[in-house]
């Protein structure tokens, strides 16, 4: 299906308005002001929230990603998944059963090859802890210089509704410093 330009005097035939019109369609409005009865596939862009949702048949699904970033660095010590000084940087968002999620940080320890590690958790509608199955890791290839780390995944089995990603660390034995941590989260309808 094309674009269409109509001219004065053309007549829509109902082919035209279900092509043209209905399936094109992106409603604006506010979370306040949605549509009632939406129907399977019925896209809205609310200006509140400056995000754009589908609805998949049961629920509103965000289609915009959403991204934070904590810039200080900070340390952790424990040889289990945790929060820093300054928690996440974490997100909330509107989500169907998956979604595809990236964590990135900046990371040194000062024990060479003592691994260092970012995960990430979810709440909310979902309850998941994080997990190696998809963080990052790296062993400290030098002792007190940064390493880039980064790792997408794609998580399915999430429980449609309001779910909030919140990345989390583990220092291995010794204290590991991360800094500049991003968590992106795009929903997949």
């Amino acid at each position: 299906m094309g674009f269409k330009t109509f001219a004065d005097g053309n007549v829509l035939t109902a082919a035209d308005v279900n092509d043209y019109l209905m399936k094109q369609a992106v409603i604006v409005c506010t979370a306040g002001t949605r549509p009632g009865s939406p129907v399977e596939g019925m896209t809205i862009y609310q200006t509140d929230t400056d995000t754009v949702l589908v609805y998949n048949g049961s629920a509103w699904t965000q289609v915009t990603p959403a991204t934070a970033t904590v810039d200080a660095e900070e340390t952790h010590t424990a040889g289990s998944y945790g929060d820093l000084s300054t928690s996440g940087p974490a997100v909330t968002l509107t989500t169907g059963t998956k979604a595809i999620v990236l964590v990135s940080c900046q990371a040194k320890h000062s024990v060479l090859g003592t691994s260092l590690r970012m995960s990430w958790a979810v709440s909310g509608a979902t309850t998941i802890a994080a997990q190696d199955t998809w963080g990052t890791v790296v062993n400290a290839p030098v002792a007190g210089y940064y390493t880039q780390l980064g790792r997408q995944y794609q998580i399915s089995g999430l429980t449609a509704g309001s779910n909030t990603f919140t990345a989390k660390y583990m220092g291995g034995a010794a204290t590991g410093s991360f800094l500049r941590r991003t968590i992106t989260v795009w929903p997949i309808p």
